[in-house]
């Protein structure tokens, strides 16, 4: 690589500073005392050059002991030449690099861009503290509640009405702690995974109960009432979709129908399957809410970003924003629309087109609802708390339950059983020797009939959309998440078993 190359590269960049630092190092290695003091510029100004050497690849840097030193990597600027050929030229300068205003100019544009990608982190940054903040006061109520349970419980051990109110109240407050949690993990996915979407099994009859558990509390305190049927015959309950999203946007719509509703009011949810194909369902779901509606000025932008200044002279917010909702909806291609009145509420409808989920369909048409009892099932879990609880679940169900400490012995019993021998394992995922990954995968691989077809479910704490995917991947049939809730484990073994 000669000279002429090198110069024709950094004068489409616009500096001389770069230029003649480029030149330097292609005579030798140096480190930034010896570059700084070459070319009489201040630190600041050579950080800013070099970093735009190091990320376009034209240089290398080490460390030796305190200093940082700087070498050229010929290879790359060949490759760079045939980088800048496609680059819009409102980045590159075009005309001879002896034309200083047009450098200059773009200059300027090059450090308007660096403000606004400043400006735009700083606002990141302040989102991400605002949320942690938050998240940390509604974390520290429930602990707070669950601590004071404790004592009250110890104090009142032989006092069996006044220990069952404690154990209620451990029990919503730990409610509370994991619908926390659960919007910590939602809103990290969403913003992480704007173009992965993985499906997965769902029926919506599953989550409107769901639904109902989870803000039968904040429903009993506010005083509203919650009403979910379906509107005429739904033939596909089963489909495929984000359950992520799905629940996301329900989460948002149900915080704004309760904090909107008036004391003694009602809100109302109806499920309508409006058409279906031969793999694909269309589902109508409608949340009308009593109390208080928008104001029309709001109602016509409640899908733009949340502005806060302007809601609360308006007097009225959206909470959480309804602009999530339909970022969400267009993600899956679904619709929503709204009809409110300041006096008597408001209706959202949204309208989505799901993939039917025919397995999960030919399984609820073969179970014979006899539940787990006489079940022989394979529980894999590291953990000797966790390990315990489920056991005790399973067994108390009536299951019986072999336990494994980690993916090896698992591999292990499963080898060294008879063939049929179990009806279902229970895999966690995170284990020392042997994750529940390669386990799976092992186990899948052998040689026998029912290896394959055994059904194996993951039980973990990991409940991303990439951790759910990878679960399935290697092998298992669905993923549960931890902590675990009895009515949905009970649910998801007897949908397999």
């Amino acid at each position: 690589m000669d000279s002429n190359e090198i110069t024709k590269v950094f004068k489409a960049l616009g500096d001389s500073n770069r230029i003649t630092i480029v030149r330097m190092l292609m005579e030798k290695e140096l480190n930034a005392s010896e570059i700084l003091t070459k070319l009489n510029i201040t630190q600041p100004t050579l950080s800013h050059h070099m970093k735009l050497l190091t990320d376009s690849g034209i240089i290398l840097s080490r460390r030796d002991g305190n200093a940082t030193i700087y070498s050229i990597h010929k290879n790359s600027v060949s490759q760079l030449l045939n980088k800048l050929n496609n680059v819009s030229s409102s980045v590159i300068v075009t005309k001879p690099f002896t034309e200083k205003p047009q450098i200059q100019e773009q200059e300027v544009n090059y450090q308007n861009k660096l403000l606004e990608i400043a400006q735009e982190a700083r606002r990141e940054h302040d989102s991400t503290v605002d949320f942690l903040m938050r998240m940390s006061h509604d974390l520290r109520t429930p602990i707070n509640s669950i601590q004071g349970m404790i004592l009250m419980a110890r104090k009142n051990a032989r006092d069996p009405s006044a220990l069952e109110a404690c154990l209620s109240k451990m029990e919503e407050a730990t409610s509370q702690l994991e619908s926390l949690l659960d919007e910590a993990m939602d809103m990290g996915e969403i913003k992480s995974s704007k173009d992965f979407l993985t499906t997965q099994s769902y029926n919506i009859f599953e989550n409107a109960r769901e639904m109902n558990k989870l803000y039968e509390q904040k429903l009993k305190k506010a005083g509203v009432i919650l009403k979910c049927q379906a509107d005429g015959e739904i033939q596909h309950p089963f489909i495929l979709s984000n359950k992520i999203y799905i629940r996301r946007m329900f989460q948002i719509i149900m915080d704004n129908a309760i904090k909107y509703s008036s004391k003694n009011g009602r809100i109302y949810i109806s499920f309508k399957e409006l058409s279906y194909t031969d793999t694909t369902t269309t589902h109508q779901i409608k949340i009308i809410g009593s109390g208080q509606g928008m104001p029309k000025e709001f109602a016509n932008s409640v899908f733009e970003p949340f502005d806060p200044e302007k809601s609360s002279r308006k007097g009225w917010s959206s909470g959480i924003s309804l602009s999530v909702v339909k970022q969400l909806l267009d993600r899956i291609n679904g619709k929503i629309q709204i009809e409110t009145d300041e006096h008597t509420g408001t209706i959202i409808t949204l309208e989505m087109t799901f993939e039917i989920d025919k397995k999960a369909e030919e399984l609820s048409e073969n179970t014979n609802n006899t539940g787990i009892s006489g079940k022989r099932i394979l529980l894999v879990e590291d953990n000797d708390l966790n390990l315990e609880v489920a056991q005790f679940i399973l067994s108390d169900a009536g299951a019986y339950v072999i336990p494994a400490k980690d993916g090896k012995e698992a591999v292990e019993i499963v080898k060294n059983s008879a063939e049929g021998e179990f009806d279902l394992i229970l895999m966690d995922l995170i284990m020392p020797v042997m994750n529940g990954y390669a386990a799976t995968k092992i186990i899948r691989s052998m040689e026998r009939k029912d290896t394959s077809i055994i059904p194996i479910i993951a039980m973990s704490a990991n409940t991303f959309d990439q951790d759910i995917k990878r679960s399935l991947d290697s092998g298992m049939n669905e993923h549960i998440s931890k902590p675990l809730n009895v009515e949905k484990l009970l649910a998801v073994l007897n949908k397999w078993i």
